[in-house]
Order: structure tokens, then sequence, then C-alpha cells
């Protein structure tokens, strides 16, 4: 039987359409307000994903490949994409060992983990707002 408080990758759908394909590279934004706002282009899709992060306790960005380098204990157990080549690119992490650590300014926060072909991006942050920005079409003003 499989320990409930043992910390756990899960799927996270951060929009509805999310594609079942690698994240080509995550780049980020921090302001002064406790805000990030990272995009990231997906493999075959011309869309770039935004994801707003509020109450942000915590931001790290490292530049490896598909998170070998993250925090969680077990990368081994982070779900894979449906063709099992690469894990799924966007994570909540449940019972965060990282989250834990820290005594949280604005409480009640999760963990996400963004995983790219480049990088990895985990937020420590009390919630999330994401949006698809369409493709900017050549010539058009």
């Amino acid at each position: 039987m499989e320990n409930p408080d043992r910390e756990q990758a899960v799927k996270w759908l951060p929009v509805d359409d999310l594609p079942h394909n690698p994240c080509h590279v995550w780049r980020v934004r921090t302001d002064s307000d406790f805000e990030a706002v990272v995009e990231g282009r997906f493999v075959d899709d011309d869309r770039t994903l935004q994801i707003q992060f509020f109450g942000l306790e915590r931001i790290s960005a490292t530049n490896d490949m598909l998170g070998m380098g993250m925090s969680v204990k077990d990368p081994s157990a982070v779900p894979m994409l449906d063709d099992k080549a690469y894990r799924w690119p966007t994570l909540r992490i449940e019972n965060s060992e990282w989250l834990q650590s820290y005594n949280s300014l604005f409480g009640n926060c999760s963990h996400f983990v963004l995983l790219s072909l480049d990088c990895t991006v985990e937020v420590i942050a009390r919630r999330a707002s994401a949006v698809w920005l369409e493709a900017e079409t050549p010539g058009k003003a």
C-alpha cells in the first residue's frame, strides 16, 4: 500500500486543452508584487501558454533537461506523456518536501513544476491562472 504522506508528482492541467507534447522552453518574469509570469511553447503548437502565479513564495529555474535536477525526491515517479519518451510538462507536487521546508508567508500554497526540453521551473505560490496567447500572424498589425 502506498504511503499517503509520500511526496507525489501529479499531472496538472492549467488549461483544459493542454497538448500532450513536451514544452520547448519556459520563460520566466518576476516582479516585486510577489507575482511571476511563465510562458511556454509546446512542440507542434503555435500558441504560447502563459501561466501567472500569485502569492509567490519561491521560484527556481534550472538549466536542465526534463527535470533531472528538480527537488522531487523520486523523479522516476513523475508522470510521462502518452509516448513515454518525455515527462508530463506541468505538475503539481502533493506533500511537497520543498514546500514543507518553508514557513509560508501567504499560507495555503502549492508546489508547481514546469518541465521543458531546456529547463525546469519550480514555483511555490498561492494560486496560478493560465491562458493561451495566440500566435502572431506575420504582417498583421
